[in-house]
């Protein structure tokens, strides 16, 4: 008996392939994409998935032990997003060779649906040894039910590695010259690889967001590759252009040095926040303080407090605030996997008006509340941060692209 969930449609089901993976298909012409069940009045043949409707058909595959299978070798789960069909096609090979497998439908991007698969691979199996990945062939020794959710990700992460054939012979670095005036010029030899992660970032409603670009600053494209709307602002925008045109406003490290049009129009910039914008302000260096650039009193101290552990802890100071639950819920894993240095000239002291969100130091070292500040200024918000996004991002720590979401929603109004 076929039961579907989540409607309240009586449905017709009729047999429309009975040669499916040791197994039979059903289709019913009414469900609309709902979700099916098998009851588990018989565990050794239940079966539970989701399937995506057609026009007018959706199906689903019930699939049952093959008769060879005495409850001797191992037990294979195939996890498929979409395609059930290629899923089958993998269960009848194994099952062909008196193997034990069921499919599973999951999307590993989503914490819910891995929590679900792990449910049911301890229902059907009693637990799970190995995890292959089917895009890179990884194989990991470990218990499945042990793994965190962090740890989980890491199966999603890829690497794209460029080969070239020159006469016949295989070449995988690419050459870079080293050359500055001060030194001699220099060939360095690296591999011709490229990361890719796979992770879910939730962005806030953004129509444009302005980017004044800072020294050596790749964080306009890193966030343009994951869908904000960015704008490089120039010389003339920030003298004589429409700043309210935008959502926000981001000052990259070290701008202040290397954009002198930011210095001439800082007065432009503080009256779009009074009047409701949102300013985020990345690490900045002394002639940021000693100019007096931020709306309220903000120093750094000489030397500059940072945090070289990139793996320290963090304390969130106010676990209310949104920037730590809106549109990203931020965690543990979140802070995992940051690259070189969690920070770097932060605040050292700073007028009440700032909000300091986070506390992190380097081990044996005292605890730093200014790597994190947010002030209310008129109608609108005022960010100075110095946690190293500027490294985070172009190197795809999914956490800092999550946590740098969260402070663009502090703009919305």
């Amino acid at each position: 008996m076929l039961s579907a969930i989540g409607t309240d449609r009586p449905l017709t089901w009729a047999c429309s392939d009975s040669t499916a993976a040791a197994g039979i298909k059903l289709s019913t012409p009414d469900a609309g994409g709902a979700t099916v069940a098998a009851p588990q009045s018989n565990p050794a043949s239940y079966f539970e998935a989701t399937f995506q409707a057609d026009d007018t058909v959706a199906a689903i595959d019930v699939l049952k032990p093959h008769p060879a299978v005495r409850g001797q070798g191992v037990g294979v789960v195939v996890n498929y997003f979409r395609s059930v069909d290629s899923a089958n096609r993998v269960i009848q090979e194994i099952c062909n060779d008196g193997g034990t497998a069921v499919a599973l439908q999951a999307d590993v991007r989503e914490a819910d649906d891995v929590q679900r698969l792990m449910d049911a691979v301890a229902t059907r199996f009693g637990r799970l040894d190995h995890i292959v990945n089917g895009a890179v062939g990884e194989l990991r020794q470990e218990r499945f039910v042990d793994l965190n959710w962090s740890s989980f990700q890491s199966h999603l992460d890829y690497q794209l590695k460029a080969v070239v054939l020159a006469g016949g012979r295989p070449s995988e670095g690419a050459l870079a010259l080293i050359d500055y005036p001060h030194i001699r010029p220099r060939a360095a030899v690296h591999a011709s690889t490229a990361e890719l992660r796979a992770t879910r970032i939730a962005l806030p409603v953004l129509t444009r967001v302005g980017y004044v670009r800072g020294a050596s600053d790749r964080v306009p494209e890193a966030l343009q590759a994951v869908g904000v709307p960015i704008e490089l602002l120039g010389s003339d925008t920030l003298a004589r252009g429409d700043l309210f045109r935008y959502d926000a406003i981001v000052i990259g490290s070290r701008a202040y040095e290397t954009e002198p049009a930011l210095v001439a129009s800082n007065g432009r910039l503080l009256d779009y926040v009074r009047a409701g914008g949102l300013v985020i302000v990345q690490y900045q260096q002394y002639p940021f303080v000693n100019g007096g650039f931020a709306p309220y009193r903000l120093s750094i101290a000489r030397p500059h407090d940072r945090v070289t552990d990139e793996a320290a802890a963090v304390t969130e100071l106010d676990s209310a605030s949104g920037v730590f639950h809106v549109p990203n819920e931020i965690g543990p894993d979140d802070w995992r996997g940051w690259v070189q240095e969690r920070g770097l000239y932060f605040a050292h002291d700073w007028d009440p008006a700032y909000t300091p969100l986070v506390e992190l130091h380097d081990p044996g070292e005292p605890p730093l509340q200014g790597g994190l500040l947010v002030a209310t200024v008129g109608k609108g918000t005022y960010v100075y941060t110095g946690l190293s996004f500027f490294r985070q991002l172009p190197a795809g720590v999914p956490g800092a692209y999550r946590l740098f979401a969260n402070l663009l929603a502090l703009g919305n109004r």
